[in-house]
């Protein structure tokens, strides 16, 4: 009998081996990277924690704000004062002695762990506090806040709003240097998520940056976030700062979630943002409607414009083809012109 039961047992133990050897097993480690080594076949090797992982073609690789190439992955041009990793020792170069997150499985690469994302930051540091403004510099409670311009990690994008129907930005083919002072890009934004000026934020306004502490007493950012300022541009225009998705089994029970800002004529209270999603013959799934509704003092006196908040919520969707969208957009029209937004969603 008790022969019998054991090779049942063995048997049984046999047939879950081979069911979860025929399936994807995912993984995720998080950790400091040790080394970033370039393979024959055009992989790249990343050693995260202490853990061999291979960065193929298609893994998606990320900072707070771009998307990286594998050349941009291997470059070992040091980010301004990166200084030293805590955990190695070693001199920072490139992302080695960096923060990753590497997530994949065992499947797309037979016998090895194949990332399918790979998210990159020097640091995970906050600087959050009263800041001083317009006096050559930006500080936050005595420290010097300045933006990363490296392109691999720089706070400069895109400003909010100013996208065509196709996601192409206006800020397309302009000289960086022409687009900045145009107010087409920007380094950092308000609580409504559009550009400012830094030099005209007030002493004692609330400033949020993240990025790293360099070694030479400066605060590195890819983001900041300042509670004033004039805005760089102040046309009518939507911005989204935030963007989910969730796909249910069950017709009419997926989710969407989006948040985002509006700048409002002078002459309205309200501005009526259209949400959407894309799909993949290219056209878009709309989700609804939200009005954002201006915001007592967000704008001076005079100042010919208004900025107001919207939020957008729909448990009860159907999503297109079951699928959450690798796009979602914010449109507004006013006086005849459609600006767009654009934000790429956190899914599930």
């Amino acid at each position: 009998m008790t022969t019998s039961l054991l090779r049942a047992a063995a048997v049984g133990a046999c047939a879950l081996l081979s069911a979860t050897a025929s399936r994807a097993v995912p993984f995720e480690f998080q950790g400091t990277i040790r080394a970033i080594t370039p393979m024959a076949n055009g992989s790249v090797q990343l050693v995260c924690g202490t853990v061999p992982t291979v960065v193929t073609l298609t893994t998606a690789i990320t900072t707070p704000t771009r998307k990286l190439t594998l050349a941009q992955l291997v470059d070992s041009t040091a980010f301004p004062a990166s200084g030293f990793s805590g955990l190695t020792g070693l001199p920072r170069a490139g992302f080695v002695g960096t923060t990753c997150v590497a997530i994949g499985d065992d499947t797309t690469v037979p016998g090895q762990n194949a990332l399918t994302t790979l998210s990159l930051e020097i640091e995970e540091n906050s600087l959050i506090g009263a800041t001083a403004g317009g006096q050559g510099g930006y500080d936050i409670r005595g420290t010097r806040a300045t933006p990363i311009l490296d392109e691999r990690m720089a706070a400069t994008r895109p400003a909010a709003g100013f996208y065509a129907a196709n996601g192409i930005h206006a800020s397309a083919g302009v000289a960086p240097a022409t687009a900045a002072a145009n107010g087409l890009t920007e380094t950092a934004r308000n609580g409504f998520g559009f550009g400012v000026d830094l030099a005209t934020v007030p002493v004692g306004d609330l400033g949020a940056a993240d990025g790293y502490y360099g070694t030479d007493g400066q605060f590195y950012f890819h983001t900041l976030e300042t509670t004033g300022g004039t805005p760089l541009r102040t046309e009518p225009r939507p911005s989204i700062q935030r963007a989910s998705c969730l796909n249910d089994a069950q017709a009419g029970k997926d989710r969407v979630e989006l948040r985002g800002g509006c700048v409002i004529p002078a002459t309205a209270t309200t501005a009526t943002v259209t949400l959407e999603g894309l799909l993949a013959n290219g056209t878009y799934q709309t989700y609804g409607t939200a009005t954002c509704t201006a915001a007592a003092g967000a704008a001076p006196s005079g100042a010919g414009y208004a900025i107001g908040l919207y939020v957008y919520r729909n448990a009860g969707l159907t999503l297109t083809n079951n699928a959450c969208p690798s796009s979602m957009r914010a449109r507004t029209t006013t006086a005849g012109t459609t600006r767009y937004d654009f934000a790429t969603p956190d899914a599930r």
